[in-house]
């Protein structure tokens, strides 16, 4: 729609707060601050029922310049030059205040609401501005101060997922938000001047869990043998495929599944939707995208930074690393004390796998870790205690990310019978236990790993031999260590890797397998046998 060319108007003495001066809804004024201090006062009129955005740039002083709704109440305030869009609902004034005498130019230009561009006042919960799926929304950080707040509301789109671009000078922050109370999901910082690329934000947000600010989004991964079913329920779903020129803004007219609609006994529910708060801005224009991309099945759900929004993990998962700094956690649940196996591959750069476990479910303890060199990472046996555990895929580095490859995860589990190395078993305090007579395999991964393996010998016990088989390429070490409580004495190694017919007397005891290489493999396995 073409629009007309503003008028030019002399501003008139006096315009103060109880008379304002009436401009048209395009205008370029002419004005004057008056010595020692003045406050001039101007009012647009859309007109009854009507709602318009308000451009509002105010040239050649140094002003403060205010735009207030119909009842006078302040809608956004700043210090300099410039509001790119401001809500104008039937009536609005516009106020220019500061030491004089100093002349000022200001220029109001009232245009149709848009969409894809940002209005203000949207700097609180109840004031967030509506974004649908397939917008580039063109928004202005009007201070270091100001935080703008958008709700995005989610459709019905099976196999979709949100994909999220800000593009902005300095490092603004993006906080995630969901649930009707807009609990924190998620916060990410932007790399000076490269905006930030958030992937995988799930359609559906799941019941929140007992703990604070965790809303868990569920993709619908299914849990196999030992895994036990992670409880996540999604919730329903709203269709807001169609788009609205006016859904930008309050009161306007919007897609039927973008709004309240009512439940059986009649009340308003809000449809699903995410709030993303972008905040810590350097002044000036950003441009904030959200879309939809297709994705695997068992893609990863974001935001799950941390183990309270950890994404169920079925027997494999897949998902990207970003933005910069970004981390995945997976829950594993399983029923009884059981044995991990897990791997990462796809990525380009450097990862690291982790593992931890919840002891009496307080604050996750890592039980292993793998972060060698290359993007393929291999944990071969992990110990894991019945009920939550987890998995955490993350870049070795916390400034680098990988937007543009989609990694694998697989995982495993299996009963814990005894016959697997398990980590974590690298010191003799953390050894692991066995009775005699034992025969395992285990693998030296990653590289520098040791492995401990504790056992008891009873009164009068026959004298033992311990065997250890490496794999082919490697070199091994064998130590045996005589345990006196928190101490350890070595009383026997062999790079021959046997000992035979040791006499042990009744006492606690580990065997130590190590490479002095520092050789490792995660696909061949070592034998250790102990025996009479």
């Amino acid at each position: 729609m073409v629009q007309p060319p503003p008028q030019t108007v002399v501003e008139a003495k006096e315009n103060d707060f109880q008379h304002p001066q009436q401009i048209p809804l395009r205008a370029i004024v002419r004005g004057k601050l008056s010595a020692p201090r003045d406050d001039d006062f101007f009012r647009v009129e859309p007109g009854v029922g009507k709602t318009l955005s308000l451009h509002v740039e105010l040239a050649q002083a140094d002003a403060v310049l205010e735009v207030l709704d119909r009842d006078r109440a302040r809608e956004v305030r700043v210090h300099g030059k410039l509001i790119p869009g401001v809500l104008c609902r039937e009536s609005c004034f516009v106020h220019v205040s500061g030491k004089g005498p100093q002349a000022y130019t200001l220029t109001v230009m009232a245009e149709e609401l848009r969409a894809d561009r940002e209005l203000e006042p949207n700097d609180r919960f109840m004031d967030a501005q509506l974004i649908l799926p397939g917008t580039a929304l063109q928004g202005s950080f009007l201070s270091s101060e100001d935080q703008d707040w958008y709700r995005v509301a989610l459709p019905a789109a099976s196999g979709q997922f949100l994909r999220v671009q800000l593009v902005s000078a300095g490092r603004p922050e993006l906080e995630i938000r969901g649930g009707p109370d807009a609990a924190l999901l998620a916060a990410y910082r932007a790399a000076n001047g490269e905006g930030l690329f958030v992937r995988d934000l799930s359609l559906a947000l799941a019941v929140p869990k007992s703990a604070p600010d965790a809303a868990l989004a569920d993709a619908g991964a299914q849990d196999a043998g030992l895994f036990e079913d992670s409880g996540a329920a999604s919730a329903a779903d709203a269709d807001a495929s169609a788009a609205s020129e006016a859904a930008a803004v309050p009161d306007a007219a919007v897609p039927d599944a973008a709004v309240a609609a009512p439940d059986a006994a009649g009340v308003p529910v809000e449809p699903p939707a995410y709030f993303f708060v972008l905040k810590r801005g350097t002044e000036g224009p950003y441009t904030l995208s959200v879309s939809l991309e297709p994705g695997p099945a068992d893609l990863e759900v974001e935001p799950n930074d941390d183990p309270q929004h950890a994404t169920p993990l079925g027997p494999a998962a897949s998902g990207y690393l970003s933005p910069r700094g970004d981390q995945d956690w997976y829950l594993v649940r399983v029923a009884a004390p059981s044995v991990l196996q897990a791997q990462v591959t796809g990525l380009a750069e450097d990862v690291e796998l982790a593992a931890f476990d919840t002891p009496d479910g307080g604050k996750p303890r890592q039980l292993a870790r793998a972060a060698e060199d290359g993007g393929t990472q291999v944990l071969p046996f992990v110990a894991l205690p019945a009920g939550d555990n987890y998995l955490r895929v993350r870049m070795r580095s916390s400034d680098a990310d990988d937007p543009g490859h989609l990694y694998k995860l697989s995982a495993t589990v299996s009963p814990d019978d005894g016959s697997l190395d398990r980590e974590p078993n690298d010191t003799p305090s953390s050894a692991q236990p066995v009775s005699l007579p034992v025969s395992l395999h285990g693998y030296l991964w990653p590289r520098r790993d040791v492995d401990f393996f504790r056992f008891h010998v009873p009164p009068d016990h026959a004298p033992v031999t311990i065997a250890l088989t490496a794999p082919r390429g490697m070199e091994l070490l064998l130590r045996l260590h005589e345990l006196h409580g928190d101490r350890s004495e070595v009383i026997g190694s062999s790079t021959a890797l046997s000992l035979v017919s040791v006499p042990l007397k009744e006492g606690d005891y580990a065997v130590e397998v190590s490479s002095p290489r520092k050789d490792a493999s995660s696909t061949d396995a070592y034998e250790l046998h102990v025996s009479p």
